[in-house]
């Protein structure tokens, strides 16, 4: 019988086998930081998709609502006024209908809860905002906050309901600027609000801009689709973050928000914006919130209100003609340095 015989199969050296390791390791190299930027690009596309459909929502209800799109001035007003004791509905009424009723603004400043489907947002208000922050944030958003412990009405209501459901709050992902939801007041000396009395009840029936600085909207504004002015150039809804104390980032989740709350911002022309001031301002958090709210390299995320999206470095975020309506007049006060240095405008230029 013949014996088959052949040569044993050599393994690996040690010398050939880091090689081998080397050049993954150097391959993972390569690889990985391209992969962590088109990660990064995925999130921001879907981010302003999400801009984009929230954007269309608040179109969608102007067309149904007479032109005014949804926000302080509209939706808003009820709870504004129900929270200084004005109109027919108290603040406790209001609360009870804000936790039976899903298309219910959670706060006078929420715009985005009437700009989606009530079918798919909680019942309970608290829950239906931490909804909102949770599943309609930009992918890049990852940061979470506390929520005021103390505060206007429903504020100790939201701090109970997120201790006793252990539940994660996220910080904001997109503001709306808000003098496009104040009426204009070009001056200080114009009305800050109108009331009307019926039957003997008064109530406010439009809040205007409670700041002038830097720029002042002109009294014939009203926070309607048909007053937005070269709608091309201005932002109905931005990447931004607020609320960033320096060493506490937290949230107003109330319903009688204190300024902007937690839908809407200054601007970036405005020197001290809490969501978009650096560290030159005064800022509560000298800029620390900064890569919150230019969250993509270095960049946010906007759509403006013909629906058309961008993304806008820091020093371009600073043109004032994206944040206020046109023809506001500049004051000269207030503004972020890069208004007149790098934009020309001089006190009483007026926004195209």
């Amino acid at each position: 019988m013949m014996r088959m015989t052949g040569r044993a199969r050599r393994g690996f050296t040690l010398i050939e086998l880091l090689v081998v390791v080397a050049i993954i390791a150097l391959l993972i190299g390569v690889l990985l930081p391209s992969l962590a930027g088109a990660r990064r690009a995925a999130w921001q596309i879907s981010g302003a998709n999400i801009q984009r459909q929230l954007a269309l929502g608040s179109q969608m209800y102007a067309a149904e609502n007479k032109n005014y799109f949804p926000g302080l001035n509209s939706t808003g007003l009820l709870p504004w006024n129900a929270s200084l004791g004005l109109g027919s509905v108290s603040m406790s009424d209001y609360l009870d209908k804000a936790n039976q009723d899903a298309s219910v603004p959670t706060q006078t400043y929420d715009w985005i809860t009437p700009s989606l489907s009530a079918d798919e947002l909680p019942l309970n208000r608290v829950h239906r905002m931490a909804y909102i922050l949770e599943n309609y944030r930009d992918p890049s958003m990852r940061q979470t906050v506390v929520p005021y412990s103390s505060g206007g009405a429903g504020t100790s209501e939201a701090f109970a309901w997120v201790t006793a459901n252990n539940k994660e709050i996220y910080g904001s992902s997109f503001l709306q600027p808000a003098y496009f939801q104040w009426g204009g007041r070009s001056q200080l000396s114009s009305p800050i609000q109108l009331t009307q009395t019926t039957n003997g009840v008064t109530k406010i029936i439009l809040l205007n801009a409670p700041f002038i600085n830097p720029f002042a909207p002109p009294d014939s504004y009203k926070p309607r689709l048909d007053a937005i002015q070269l709608s091309a150039k201005k932002v109905a809804v931005a990447d931004g973050f607020r609320y960033h104390a320096g060493s506490i980032l937290d949230i107003d989740m109330g319903v009688p928000a204190r300024t902007y709350g937690t839908f809407t911002s200054s601007g970036a022309s405005f020197r001290d914006s809490t969501a978009y001031g650096d560290a030159s301002s005064n800022n509560p958090s000298r800029g620390a919130q900064l890569p919150l709210s230019y969250r993509h390299n270095g960049r946010m995320n906007v759509t403006y209100w013909d629906m058309h999206g961008d993304t806008l470095t820091q020093s371009e975020s600073r043109n004032p003609i994206y944040w206020y309506p046109s023809e506001s007049r500049y004051t000269g006060q207030q503004a972020h340095p890069d208004v007149q240095d790098t934009f020309g405008y001089q006190t009483n230029d007026k926004l195209p």
